[in-house]
């Protein structure tokens, strides 16, 4: 007989039959390394260890520009309401690199209607893996004829005034790292009106 264990504190399971098994491990968080390691009962010299699995969760819903979530846009300057996002599992998008650089391999989409000729785009409440290199480029245009209108890139740079708009038309915001890692990194999208003084 053989017992089966996870690394993540579960209690072993034993098995004693060949062919298909179905111990109850789990369930796990996604991106937690889980090693399992399986001991012959019966002589203790003989043990299995795996390798780490990582658990992978699926792409967000907004992973592809025509996919975007609509984002909320405050009436005031003040940033009352945000819209939540995260780059874990998101996935390149296909749409050209943008001009500010960055590497957009995990690139997660946002639309929003003008209601300003212009607005202030800003990330918030940053956490996780990467939180001082996100960028985030502004287009207008259809969800699959985009084209890029401005781009915010650099380390700590979570905040840009757009050009200007126009006030009822669809604006599409492309966030994603700096970097070519994986990213578990979540954030809250505020979009504000803008008044130059």
């Amino acid at each position: 007989s053989l017992s089966v264990q996870d690394n993540q504190g579960n209690s072993p399971v034993s098995v004693s039959t060949t062919g298909s098994v179905t111990p109850l491990f789990g369930p796990y968080p996604f991106n937690t390394d889980i090693i399992f390691t399986i001991s012959n009962e019966q002589d203790g010299n003989c043990v299995i260890t795996s390798q780490a699995i990582s658990l992978a969760g699926c792409p967000p819903d907004n992973d592809n520009p025509c996919d975007a979530t609509t984002a909320v846009v405050n009436d005031a300057f003040l940033c009352e309401v945000s819209t939540p996002g995260t780059l874990l599992e998101a996935t390149s998008s296909g749409v050209p690199n943008p001009s500010c650089g960055g590497d957009p391999d995990d690139d997660v989409w946002y639309q929003f209607t003008a209601t300003s000729d212009f607005h202030l785009i800003s990330l918030a409440n940053v956490q996780g893996s990467n939180t001082g290199d996100i960028d985030f480029a502004l287009y207008e245009g259809a969800c699959d004829a985009l084209v890029e209108i401005d781009c915010t890139s650099g380390f700590a740079l979570l905040s840009s005034i757009t050009p200007q708009l126009v006030v009822g038309n669809t604006y599409f915001i492309r966030i994603f790292s700096g970097s070519s890692n994986s990213e578990t990194t979540t954030f809250d999208l505020c979009i504000t009106p803008y008044e130059a003084p």
